[in-house]
């Protein structure tokens, strides 16, 4: 048990890596994350764990010996790593998903508060300049359904297909002008 969060974080399973340790959330379901990262319209691979519940962000990622993929927490814009077992970086992101700053954050420090960020996204240090990640990005999430669902779509449809459905949506949408009301004058 992990005295800090009341939970198991136990794991002798060796990452894909080879790397030995808790590389998940302690707090989060077994099995894959439910949602995968977007930035700027691009998806990626990075698998996502989103800490919604007081327990979970408390927690957050207390437990770990490195994080394979990220932690959203919601409603968070002050970190910090006390108990932490390695360095961390840190995206802070607005209510319309901007990134307004990002940090590298390392072992038993605070973080400076970013007022204007409504959640926090922690990566392992080093992640979130591979990625490219910067000020003014737009970040978001899908679910992995969703995400291998989009990628057998793209696959699949030829340009052709692409343009015909899309065709043939604009047919059905009907844009009438308005009328000048019969009392109405109308000015040019």
């Amino acid at each position: 048990m992990d005295a800090r969060s009341g939970m198991s974080s136990r794991n002798d399973n060796a990452d894909k890596n080879g790397l030995a340790g808790v590389t998940t959330p302690t707090w989060a379901p077994t099995g894959a994350p439910p949602e995968v990262l977007v930035i700027n319209g691009r998806v990626t691979d990075i698998p996502l764990w989103r800490a919604r519940k007081r327990r979970e962000r408390n927690t957050g990622l207390l437990g770990t010996d490195r994080l394979a993929g990220a932690l959203w927490i919601e409603r968070c814009n002050w970190i910090h790593t006390f108990g932490m077992r390695y360095d961390i970086d840190v995206v802070y992101v607005n209510r319309r998903g901007l990134v307004v700053a990002v940090a590298t954050i390392p072992r038993k420090r605070l973080g400076a508060p970013r007022f204007t960020a409504r959640s926090a996204i922690e990566f392992e240090a080093g992640t979130v300049t591979s990625i490219g990640i910067a000020s003014g990005a737009l970040v978001t999430t899908i679910t992995n359904k969703q995400s291998l669902d989009q990628s057998l779509l793209i696959e699949n449809l030829s340009d052709y297909e692409t343009d015909h459905h899309l065709t043939h949506r604009l047919d059905h949408i009907e844009h009438p002008l308005p009328q000048p009301r019969p009392n109405q004058r109308t000015t040019l």
